[in-house]
């Protein structure tokens, strides 16, 4: 009876998490300028961004660090609390999504 609860109790917590992660805030890039061609899309953690041609960050209440290097190291170079977006190059190498 024990472990048949631990075990609903884990289903439910990853049931939970996913739902909590399909609703956080994303950051888009595009290799094109003016957000076109190729694009990726990160969310919860740090993520190293492959593309630079352009931006949105589509905020849901989880804030974003922008760094200066890859895997969230050098100089913090913006936080977003709010939508943003921008069709041209920029300077980051990674990015933290806090979720």
């Amino acid at each position: 009876m024990a472990d048949q609860r631990k075990y609903s109790l884990l289903v439910l917590f990853l049931v939970f998490a996913a739902l909590v992660t399909a609703n956080a805030s994303t950051f888009t890039a595009w290799n094109g300028p003016g957000c076109t061609g190729n694009r990726d899309v990160y969310r919860c953690g740090c993520n190293n961004i492959r593309y630079h041609g352009g931006f949105s960050f589509d905020y849901t209440g989880e804030h974003a660090r922008f760094y200066s290097r890859s895997g969230c190291r050098g100089s913090i170079l913006a936080r977003f609390t709010r939508d943003r977006r921008q069709c041209s190059s920029f300077p980051w190498g990674s990015i933290f999504i806090a979720c």
